[in-house]
């Protein structure tokens, strides 16, 4: 059997569970061959072993069970770079980029930064992409989950920034004096009545995804933790749902009023990422 007989044999089962069964299966191909997907599209009369065939049909069942293929495979890209990822984690996902990008704008503006913060950092793509990019900066990266913290420790290593990026295992923020140039805070923003009826729920960790009843229970946590505190950071970055933006403003009102805010929209055209520019004056 030859790469292209595999894949539309195996093709049909993935129909009912995936967008793009072609895609997935030549992926999934790739990373048994140890090729590139480009690779496998060139060399579709390729010959595939028995023992290939079977494995391959292993994960194909696996795929088929709802397994989500970077756990398959083990690792996914973001920002450019290949980062391990497990159960234990979320699947990073195109839409944090922004994250990374909008945090990479304000970086070129103001050049003196030096200290982030990313909270709730999961794998650690979005600390190990800002250490990537830009060599000046010192991460700390924290979460609640020393599973997840295991499966950060490895992308940093692997992508050599263990110097510059540290691990904490706390909730939220760390207890460090002095305060970050800016935070990254991707944290869990579903609703605990929407994760009932997302199938992401049962698929990837709910610690990661569970923010509450409104989805802003953490992120209304992390924002008292930050009002608590003598100084403030001078930029914050969230990613959140287009819905929630009436609820955090609010929250910023109560905490941080003379605090600036701006949502940008993701690649699909919703507003996801929500930042703010902080200034000293907050309610007493």
């Amino acid at each position: 059997m030859d790469l292209k007989t595999f894949i539309n044999n195996y093709s049909p089962d993935l129909e009912s569970i995936s967008e793009n069964p072609n895609f997935e299966l030549q992926v999934l191909i790739a990373h048994h061959l140890g090729k590139s997907r480009s690779w496998v599209l060139a060399h579709l009369d390729e010959p595939l072993s028995d023992e290939m065939i079977n494995n391959l049909a292993l994960d194909v069942d696996r795929l088929t069970r709802g397994v989500p293929l970077p756990y398959i495979l083990g690792k996914w890209e973001f920002f450019g770079h290949q980062f391990f990822v497990t159960p234990q984690v979320l699947i990073p996902r195109p839409e944090t980029e922004q994250m990374v990008e909008k945090a990479l704008d304000w970086i070129t503006i103001h050049p003196e930064t030096r200290w982030v913060w990313d909270v709730g950092t999961g794998s650690g793509c979005i600390a190990v992409s800002l250490a990537l990019a830009c060599p000046q900066l010192k991460i700390v990266a924290t979460d609640i989950s020393i599973s997840a913290l295991r499966v950060a420790q490895k992308n940093i290593y692997l992508h050599h920034v263990a110097e510059r990026v540290f691990l904490i295992q706390t909730d939220l923020l760390p207890a460090l004096a002095n305060p970050p140039d800016i935070i990254c805070a991707n944290l869990p923003y579903v609703s605990s009545e929407d994760l009932k009826s997302l199938e992401i729920a049962e698929k990837e960790p709910l610690i990661a995804l569970d923010g509450g009843e409104d989805g802003l229970a953490i992120y209304r946590r992390l924002l008292e933790q930050l009002a608590s505190r003598a100084t403030a950071p001078h930029f914050l970055l969230c990613e959140i749902d287009p819905y929630q933006i009436y609820g955090l403003d609010k929250v910023l009102e109560r905490y941080f009023p003379f605090s600036r805010r701006q949502v940008f929209l993701d690649l699909s055209g919703f507003e996801r990422v929500y930042t703010v520019e902080f200034s000293e004056m907050r309610k007493q």
